[in-house]
């Protein structure tokens, strides 16, 4: 047993390089490209740029986090264009690191490497490398509220309960979406919490109370100034679409989510073919299985879907007009919850050197379009 473990750890050993090749020239290109192509900097970045001269708790529009992280990096680093750039491929780089050390907790080295590596597929994570907002700060809450959860059920420490909660403060003062990704959060720890398993439950107490705590001066800040950002969530959330228009909303929605998913499932679909064509041995159950294979496969279906099923709801009962761009702090998750599977675990088993072959085809190609059509 020892041998094959070794062996294995081997196999998870000669991805650095691969990765750390491809991860860079990955984060050269996107980060470069607004100034290689003369692109006009994105209004969100304008606006982060300045509410950060005036660092408050809170703001008309959103709640505060994002702003006072700039506000900080202000502080020892030029202000501009650049530092917003920066910190958006920081925030990106952030979540795929992110991906990759929950992927380790959950499946196996070899498809968490693999699962964070197709997240630089996703539109969502290439052509808006360099957008700073809310949305870009609610990606990184939401990866390590998911590490943070898994780590906190499986081994029950109040560390990581603790760490949980700064992670649900931290997304809430970025937006308020973050309800959901706590509502899953909840959701797979309910699942995972048996009955007599008291130490548990006070471990949510206590991600909450963290959670209640850092978010108290903002909610503060919201009475006293009779909460603006609610009011301007609630125009977001209040369309009261009528049938057709919901029907229209939820359509061009899950439409937007599988274009920015595309290129990665393609990267898939080569993998798969790839890995159908291995000689038996090679194609036979690895030796070492992720520890808890069904709790994981749990864990990445209610997170990947889950936010996804209840902006549906949101839309189907209640009328809300989705923004397109929700979707950002989700859909990183998708290619991990596919390795999770038995469909998923076998793809894995491509080549890594194929794998990373197919990855670099599919990013050129990805990179030429941007180069021929700038502005799309």
């Amino acid at each position: 047993m020892s041998v094959l473990v070794q062996s294995l750890d081997f196999r998870a050993r000669s991805l650095t390089p691969w990765a750390f090749a491809y991860l860079l020239s990955f984060a050269l290109f996107w980060a470069a490209a607004p100034w290689l192509l003369g692109l006009a900097p994105p209004p969100d970045n304008l606006e982060q740029l300045t509410w950060a001269q005036h660092p408050a708790l809170g703001y008309a529009k959103h709640p505060p986090l994002p702003t006072l992280i700039l506000w900080l990096f202000e502080q020892v680093a030029p202000a501009g264009i650049p530092l917003t750039y920066a910190l958006g491929g920081l925030q990106v780089l952030m979540t795929t690191v992110l991906a990759w050390l929950t992927g380790r907790a959950t499946l196996d080295g070899r498809r968490a490497a693999l699962g964070a590596a197709l997240i630089t597929c996703i539109s969502y994570y290439t052509l808006r490398l360099h957008y700073y907002n809310h949305n870009t700060a609610l990606l990184c809450a939401t990866a390590a509220s998911m590490l943070c959860v898994w780590q906190a059920v499986r081994s029950g420490r109040w560390s990581w309960w603790m760490a949980l909660g700064l992670c649900w403060a931290a997304g809430l003062l970025c937006k308020y979406q973050m309800a959901l990704t706590i509502l899953c959060n909840l959701v797979f720890a309910a699942r995972e919490v048996r009955a007599g398993s008291a130490r548990r439950w006070l471990g949510l107490c206590i991600s909450a109370t963290v959670a209640a705590a850092l978010c108290l001066p903002h909610l503060l800040w919201l009475v006293w100034h009779h909460f603006p950002s609610f009011a301007y969530a609630g125009t977001q959330l209040g369309a009261a679409l009528g049938p057709a228009g919901r029907l229209d909303s939820l359509l061009r929605f899950f439409a937007s989510q599988a274009l920015r998913l595309l290129p990665a499932a393609v990267v898939l679909v080569a993998w798969r073919l790839m890995a159908s064509r291995l000689p038996p041995a090679e194609r036979a159950p690895p030796a070492v299985h992720a520890a808890a294979p069904t709790a994981a496969r749990e864990f990445w279906t209610i997170h990947t879907w889950g936010p996804l099923v209840a902006m549906a709801a949101m839309t189907l009962i209640g009328g809300v007009d989705l923004e397109m761009h929700w979707g950002t702090a989700y859909l990183w998750s998708m290619p991990l919850w596919y390795l999770s599977l038995a469909d998923g675990e076998r793809t894995a088993r491509v080549p890594i050197r194929d794998a990373f072959a197919a990855l670099a085809v599919a990013q050129a190609l990805l990179m030429t379009g941007k180069v021929l059509f700038p502005d799309a």
